[in-house]
């Protein structure tokens, strides 16, 4: 068994060495495919210029180069190119501080138009920004918003950054879909702080469960704090932030945003932590 395994990989590695001796006879060739690779990878969405990439790679790993005339299919390149960014710019609305996209957004917890704008060819509108203007977004990173608003699209608004500092940001700038503002929220801040009181004064679970509409479990839950924990809100701007969680100032009452204003260097320290 090991054996054949092991001719089987000798045959893989001549086969990559025949490849890549026939390629380096079709340089035009291979560099004509590298193009329309870096083309497909910056967004561009195209039936021909993916059948032009098949038949260029099918030439580029026998040997065979391309004629000089089908420089032309670059020249087609970039026109696509440009009329995909005036399509996608068409859709924009430049007239504030924001770039707001007017195409078709995403529903964001049950609240329609508060999501992130899509594409025709369902790709997010800000992911598709960022490709226009600095190319494609590398693998495993997410684009994210410094105005923390989903539907801009203006690049100076975005950056590049890893999916946990955008969980980080979200909670952070209370935008968690937590509490009342989940779609399958069964009770409000209200109610669940008479629960709590009304357990406290010997009222049982499975009565509580029954007055309000909910599970033994959920009940449980809630008193024992596992459910709706606490939160308090930030002493300068009075946003809700939730305490308990790994990184934020309990203690000091204070937001991200306002902590950057008045305490820059505290801020820092607290970001650097979760880089």
């Amino acid at each position: 068994m090991r054996a054949r395994w092991r001719r089987e990989v000798d045959e893989m590695a001549r086969d990559r060495a025949r490849i890549g001796a026939l390629r380096a006879k079709a340089p035009h060739a291979c560099e004509l495919e590298a193009k329309l690779r870096e083309a497909l990878d910056r967004g561009v969405k195209s039936v021909a210029l993916e059948a032009r990439l098949l038949s260029v790679s099918y030439l580029a790993n026998r040997g065979q180069e391309i004629l000089p005339g089908f420089d032309y299919h670059l020249e087609t390149l970039e026109i696509l190119r440009k009329a995909q960014a005036e399509r996608f710019w068409s859709r924009v609305d430049k007239s504030g501080e924001c770039w707001l996209w007017t195409g078709t957004v995403q529903n964001r917890a049950g609240r329609a138009g508060e999501g992130y704008g899509v594409t025709g060819d369902c790709r997010l509108a800000h992911r598709v920004s960022w490709q226009l203007i600095n190319g494609p977004v590398p693998s495993g990173a997410q684009v994210l918003h410094s105005c923390d608003r989903p539907r801009c699209v203006r690049p100076e608004h975005l950056r590049l950054g890893s999916p946990a500092e955008n969980s980080f940001e979200m909670v952070l700038r209370d935008r968690s879909t937590r509490g009342e503002r989940s779609s399958s929220a069964k009770l409000t801040a209200t109610q669940v702080i008479h629960l709590r009181d009304q357990a406290a004064a010997g009222v049982s679970h499975k009565v509580l469960a029954y007055r309000y509409g909910i599970s033994l479990r959920h009940v449980l839950g809630i008193v024992e704090w596992r459910f709706w924990k606490p939160t308090t809100r930030c002493s300068w701007c009075a946003k809700t932030i939730r305490q308990g969680h790994a990184g934020l100032p309990t203690s000091d009452g204070i937001c991200l945003e306002c902590m950057r204003v008045h305490f820059p260097q505290q801020a820092a320290a607290l970001e650097a932590v979760h880089a």
